[in-house]
């Protein structure tokens, strides 16, 4: 019965270390921005280019709007400047 109650200690470590090994994987430092292009009838607006510019580092990272108005900016670093849209719209 005691080698039975070690067992189960055992593969209860195993398990719980197992755990939380898998939820340390989930666990990212960098962030992203995610959004939809649209003009002032609601339509979608293709190859906007949008820029992030990180005012603490110096850096900038540029997106350009799929055929369907979407953007991604993947893989930010986390940084406490405010976020404000500057749109640049020009007419064709």
């Amino acid at each position: 019965m005691p080698c039975r109650m070690e067992a189960i200690r055992v593969l209860g470590l195993a398990c719980l270390l197992f755990a939380a090994t898998v939820l340390s994987i989930g666990q990212t430092t960098t962030g992203r921005i995610i959004g939809n292009v649209h003009d002032q009838t609601g339509a979608a607006v293709a190859n906007a280019t949008l820029t992030v510019t990180d005012t603490q580092r110096g850096t900038v990272r540029t997106a350009t709007s799929d055929d369907s108005g979407g953007y991604v900016v993947p893989n930010l670093q986390p940084a406490s400047t405010p976020c404000a849209p500057k749109p640049k719209v020009s007419r064709l």
